[in-house]
């Protein structure tokens, strides 16, 4: 692996992988000049590196609008670690969508609006990440959460309150169909609004990835706890926002109604 291969992604792989993407899908708008691309490559020697739950772009003055990960990893096998997980909004967390570092693959998203974390590698791992910058991102309303986005109808609330009881539980299990989100959130699947929400309804999940990553080495034990308390005084000033906080309890109602229900059509 030497300094030029990265230089010739950066010059030429990257630029045209730019322009193929906006020939496929023009309203990305990325740019194609060596400005707006970012190639970094990774080697993980094997000794637990991660990334908890994260987007690669949270926000101003970010521009990243594409991420694209080449793995290179000929001898990579299951046990290995170092799989890329996806999670789309409104899913569980437990249904992350698992990528294995195989060789010689490619895999894309959107940077402001996929989750993602990294598995601890336990075997070396080596990967290009290429960012592609966007002019149409993080405007206004990528950015900011109003009262408007955070409407519910009061049908959906009253379901969410009733679902405190085992009762109401038991009968969402029953439901023939997979449910389905709330008509107010749906937008939010694929809006980069969903930064501003997503680590106060999959908090447990971000607190878990933070352990994961930094309680492994006793040396990232301070950064862990540092991590763990910003993550916690995050989660507080949202739930001091009535209106956010009863919109997340609504999501958060949904997404255990989903985890229910796929648990009973698995049989688990």
């Amino acid at each position: 692996m030497t300094a030029p291969i990265a230089g010739d992604l950066w010059e030429e792989g990257a630029t045209e992988m730019a322009a193929r993407l906006n020939e496929k899908v023009p309203t990305l708008a990325l740019g194609e000049t060596r400005e707006d691309i970012v190639v970094k490559l990774q080697l993980n020697e094997g000794s637990g590196g991660c990334f908890p739950w994260h987007y690669d772009n949270p926000g101003p003055p970010n521009k990243r609008k594409v991420t694209a990960l080449v793995y290179l990893n000929p001898d990579w096998e299951d046990g290995h670690g170092g799989e890329l997980l996806l999670l789309p909004f409104l899913e569980p967390a437990e249904d992350a969508i698992c990528i294995a570092p195989l060789h010689d693959r490619l895999v894309l998203f959107l940077s402001d609006s996929i989750c993602h974390r990294v598995m601890p590698s336990l075997a070396r791992r080596v990967a290009f990440t290429v960012w592609l910058d966007s002019g149409v991102v993080n405007g206004d309303e990528d950015v900011y959460l109003r009262a408007k986005h955070l409407a519910v109808e009061e049908t959906w609330l009253a379901r969410a309150d009733e679902a405190a009881t085992a009762e109401q539980g038991q009968a969402q299990e029953s439901a023939a169909e997979e449910p389905t989100a709330p008509p107010s959130m749906l937008h939010l699947r694929m809006s980069p609004l969903q930064r501003s929400l997503s680590r106060y309804v999959y908090r447990e999940a971000y607190e878990a990835s933070i352990q994961d990553c930094m309680g492994i080495r006793e040396d990232a034990l301070l950064g862990m706890q540092l991590m763990l308390l910003a993550h916690k005084k995050a989660c507080e000033r949202s739930a001091q926002n009535e209106l956010l906080n009863t919109f997340v309890r609504v999501i958060r109602w949904h997404v255990d109604q989903v985890r229910l229900w796929r648990q009973r059509s698995a049989g688990t």
